[in-house]
């Protein structure tokens, strides 16, 4: 029942995301491409406005996907992934210092209150830099497991490589952004490319969202039997 619950929400979610696009896209559709422009007119300090908002604003649990989305429109597929990932880890750089050497005692207090970001940290602690890589290609919160790591003591350098493990879920949320800026200019007839084109787009962001899926399911069966321990929303479900 709890499963069905689950993917009923991100049916609705779909759904709700794609009418977005498509009200977006007649609204403002035909001026994506204005806006476009006027960010490239910005050069060099344009990405790295977003690289800096990206690296502030999560620390403070402001959502990742929201300017993930944002690259994908604004900036395209690959330059708004360069961008968002390293801010990204900027900001876990920053979660990881933060936890270890200014607010630590507060941190740990505040896990105690969250005893499965806890264990996860402790097992995390203990398995090391392949288990840190998994971890980030689970749907825990980046930020939560960033800041209880830091209460650990893993090593700076295993804590940074394990957090590359984000890269493919921020890729396909810049992707979906990439898609649906594409889609509300098709929507506000604004868009110059072929039918083919249009098609091999949705088709890729399927792909991605199936292998994105797969990929956390693995992940999480991974943990679950690198440390039976971990709490039940760690494992995979059935």
């Amino acid at each position: 029942m709890k499963n069905r619950q689950r993917i009923l929400l991100r049916l609705v979610i779909v759904v709700a995301l794609v009418a977005t696009v498509i009200l977006f896209g007649r609204w403002m559709g035909s001026e994506i491409p204005k806006i476009e422009a006027d960010i490239a007119a910005l050069g060099f300090w344009g990405p790295l406005a977003l690289v800096v908002i990206v690296a502030l604003a999560t620390p403070l649990f402001v959502p990742d996907t929201l300017f993930a989305v944002a690259a994908g429109v604004l900036f395209g597929l690959i330059e708004g992934a360069v961008i968002v990932v390293i801010g990204a880890l900027g900001a876990s750089c920053l979660c990881y210092v933060i936890s270890r050497y200014v607010l630590r005692k507060r941190v740990a207090a505040a896990l105690s209150q969250q005893p499965k970001i806890a264990a996860v940290a402790a097992a995390a602690e203990r398995r090391g830099l392949k288990f840190q890589v998994l971890l980030r290609l689970t749907p825990l919160s980046p930020v939560a497991v960033s800041y209880a790591l830091g209460t650990t003591n893993t090593r700076f350098s295993t804590f940074i490589l394990g957090c590359l493990g984000i890269i493919p879920g921020i890729f396909v949320e810049v992707y979906f952004g990439y898609v649906a800026g594409h889609a509300a200019k098709i929507a506000g007839n604004a868009s110059s490319h072929s039918r083919l084109h249009q098609y091999v787009l949705f088709a890729g962001l399927a792909v991605c969202i199936v292998l994105i899926i797969y990929i956390t399911r693995m992940a999480r069966q991974a943990l679950a039997e690198a440390d039976p321990a971990l709490d039940e929303d760690l494992r995979p479900e059935q």
